[in-house]
């Protein structure tokens, strides 16, 4: 039995890699997971197999130290996570890393390969599109040593090849599998309840409009706002506007978007505090109409959630989000010019629309779930 250490940089990718541990432990390969960020070390045992004591001590120490911010500029917590990380390798055969967002990377691959383990990078869209030194000689270092490159999409496999044309060999294209669909799917169904006591009580009997699903810049949340900005007073009346900056907002960018709603005059909430499973998808249930019109994408869980969900979704038509078309579920493509003209138009016929999106949610469980994509993306972590 294979065995694979999964390891991601930020707690918000909680979900998405717990849910691939927990596919795989159902399909007869072993995985555990290693969150490793700025602030702390958590090793996710999903067998509660035996931990070294060497790693342990190195958490609790690296743990404790976050917590003391002079201990850091002596580089004591360098060296815990590199001992911690070195030292719970070595029961594995391969190590996943999901998400290339640091140099430190480069080194947890480098002490891999010198134990013999196969190393997989796992490239999410915000990795290649949304870090801008990804032309670091450290990240061409980390493919040299990469046995496989995961993307999303077969535009996110275009993109990379015109960027790095000589690892165009190692790439292989598989759609991330997302647990929470598992969850989404119960709660439409009534077997688990929603929770949207986060809502301001100025949503009650709107529409509700949810641009984007960060607070990052590039999501471009102000051309959706010039669109909404353009509508009819009549409809505006009508609307309820939300913006989720759970994670990654910049006060002042956040600061800019609150004055340009405003200056709208529609009722609106920005969201700040990270928001629970339940929270989350009970958000996107309760989005009468969901705007991604960001600069790029690889494939978000959040599009998926709001596509699965019943949200009438507009989307950038530069964005990849035609697949979705191709798969059969309903959506809306639309130009920054025509933005305004859409939301409109869906609006005015807003159950017609919702009644087309009926199908989205067994077509885009099939299309995203471990359970539908399970087996696929196991065979790529076959090797000799």
């Amino acid at each position: 039995m294979k065995r694979v250490l999964i390891i991601f940089p930020y707690f918000h990718h909680k979900s998405l890699v717990l849910g691939q541990c927990e596919c795989f432990n159902n399909n007869g390969m072993y995985a555990d997971a290693l969150l490793m960020d700025k602030d702390r070390i958590v090793y996710y045992n999903q067998k509660n197999t035996k931990i070294p004591l060497k790693f342990r001590l190195c958490k609790y120490v690296y743990n404790f130290l976050q917590k003391h911010q002079n201990n850091r500029r002596f580089g004591k917590g360098n060296l815990m996570r590199q001992i911690a990380y070195q030292s719970i390798i070595k029961k594995y055969d391969i190590i996943e890393l999901a998400g290339v967002y640091t140099r430190e990377r480069f080194y947890i691959a480098k002490s891999a390969k010198s134990l013999g383990k196969k190393v997989f990078v796992r490239i999410w869209g915000t990795d290649f599109y949304g870090i801008q030194d990804f032309e670091n000689d450290w990240h061409k270092q980390l493919f040299d040593l990469s046995d496989r490159i995961f993307l999303g999409t077969q535009k996110m496999a275009n993109d990379f090849v015109s960027a790095y044309p000589s690892y165009k060999c190692k790439l292989k294209i598989q759609p991330y599998g997302l647990s929470q669909l598992e969850v989404l799917k119960k709660i439409i169904n009534g077997e688990l309840n929603k929770d949207a006591s986060f809502l301001s009580n100025e949503s009650i009997g709107k529409i509700i409009i949810t641009i984007g699903y960060t607070g990052r810049t590039w999501q471009q949340h102000y051309y959706a706002l010039d669109a909404i900005a353009d509508l009819p007073l009549d409809i505006k009346e009508k609307i309820f506007v939300l913006v989720p900056m759970t994670y990654d907002a910049i006060p002042d960018y956040k600061l800019y978007i609150k004055k340009r709603l405003q200056a709208i005059g529609v009722p609106f909430q920005i969201l700040e505090t990270r928001l629970s499973l339940i929270q989350n998808l009970s958000m996107r249930i309760a989005s009468d109409i969901a705007i991604c019109i960001q600069l790029t994408d690889g494939l978000a869980a959040s599009v998926q959630e709001h596509i699965m969900a019943g949200s009438v979704f507009i989307g950038g038509d530069w964005l990849p989000y035609k697949l979705f078309l191709e798969e059969g579920m309903y959506y809306r493509p639309s130009s920054l010019k025509k933005l305004s003209q859409n939301i409109k138009e869906v609006i005015e016929n807003l159950q017609e629309e919702k009644e087309m999106c009926k199908n989205n949610i067994e077509k885009m469980y099939k299309f995203s779930s471990w359970k539908q994509k399970g087996n696929e993306i196991l065979k790529l972590y076959e090797f000799e």
